[in-house]
């Protein structure tokens, strides 16, 4: 059976490439063109659920009544690339991600980054992710989503990393909208960092979204933001460990 998922994971990396550059080139149409975000969603939506599917990667979600009726930030462990294609597919609405500023140099790509909204992120230039994260605070005001990893980066083992980044934190402070922690489990066995071909040791892997309950900024200031963080890094790592 290895052998076999090892060949699907051959065929399957050339598809997501091609996928990822059709759908990269509607959403530029779609979002740059015509600007319209719906579209522009639910291409996100189809492209993410098409790479899924040609690995047969099924997405659960759990605790879908925590999801918010407006803006918010979802803060999820990040441990795979799978993270984004899991929560495209799972959750609705017009969700953006944060994505290190590498990314949207990539042809086509990037440029269908930017024509959806995402945010660039250097990572090394934390006065310039401060401000661009005060600059999209309107957006989330008039209902969009962002999510954000807590980490800021790839993990390179299972769970919920134990430093948090302060950024995602000062953003939703400073714009007095909640924090909605999502638990991932099992995209780091789809596709551990470093690792090229996807879900080479088992023929169907299952993702596991669970939403927990938003955490409430209202009345709070930065100088809360590291209670804030403590709070809720504590409540994903205890939602991971209970599986």
């Amino acid at each position: 059976m290895k052998l076999i998922c090892y060949i699907r994971a051959l065929f399957a990396l050339p598809a997501h490439i091609f996928v990822t550059a059709f759908s990269a080139t509607l959403v530029i149409i779609a979002g740059g063109v015509f600007k319209s975000q719906n579209y522009v969603s639910q291409i996100i939506h189809l492209w993410a659920c098409a790479l899924n599917f040609l690995v047969n990667i099924h997405v659960k979600l759990r605790g879908k009544e925590n999801l918010p009726e407006g803006g918010c930030i979802y803060l999820f462990n990040h441990t795979s690339g799978f993270d984004i294609t899991a929560v495209h597919q799972a959750i609705p609405g017009h969700v953006r991600f944060g994505a290190k500023a590498e990314l949207f140099r990539v042809p086509i790509f990037g440029q269908g980054m930017r024509a959806s909204g995402g945010l660039e992120i250097y990572r090394t230039r934390r006065g310039q992710v401060l401000d661009l994260y005060k600059n999209s605070v309107a957006r989330v005001l008039k209902g969009e989503c962002f999510a954000l990893a807590a980490e800021g980066t790839r993990q390179s083992v299972a769970g919920v990393g134990e430093r948090f980044k302060a950024g995602p934190f000062i953003f939703a402070i400073t714009g007095q909208f909640p924090i909605v922690p999502v638990v991932i489990r099992g995209a780091f066995e789809c596709l551990p960092k470093g690792k090229w071909l996807p879900c080479i040791d088992k023929w169907r892997h299952e993702i596991i979204l669970q939403v927990l309950p938003p955490v409430s900024t209202k009345g709070l200031t930065l100088e809360d933001r590291q209670e804030l963080q403590r709070k809720v890094q504590n409540l994903m790592t205890i939602a991971y460990n209970r599986g």
